[in-house]
């Protein structure tokens, strides 16, 4: 599988043209795989203020296990960091994309370019 050059790219625009507006399964669906763009937060639910979990560092592969609302998934793997520092498997919620709609989470595509 080809890794999309690990750049940042633009998600598609929700009907009234604010990205932020489209939700992740848009993008995501159970089984996915992805990559962090930049340091994303894990925490052990949906809801944004929930206990943090680990933190993930930009470039490190992970597994879409659920799609939740809003700009929510839940991902495993396995080279993150707990709270204090470990190396470990991880697994939680994190956001793939912020508020203003800047991408958090990236897909892979293939050697054409199609998403998968």
């Amino acid at each position: 599988m080809w890794w999309a050059g690990r750049r940042k790219q633009e998600c598609p625009s929700a009907n009234d043209g604010h990205p932020s507006e489209v939700p992740a399964s848009a993008y995501f669906q159970p089984g996915s795989a992805g990559w962090t763009v930049s340091t994303v937060t894990v925490r052990r639910d949906q809801r944004l203020d929930s206990d943090k979990v680990g933190e993930l560092d930009p470039l490190v592969p992970l597994e879409v296990l659920e799609v939740g609302e809003g700009r929510r998934i839940k991902v495993r793997c396995c080279n993150g960091l707990d709270l204090e520092g470990r190396a470990m498997g991880v697994e939680g919620w994190v956001s793939c994309q912020t508020r203003s709609g800047e991408q958090l989470v990236a897909r892979p595509a293939d050697v054409d370019g199609e998403m998968v």
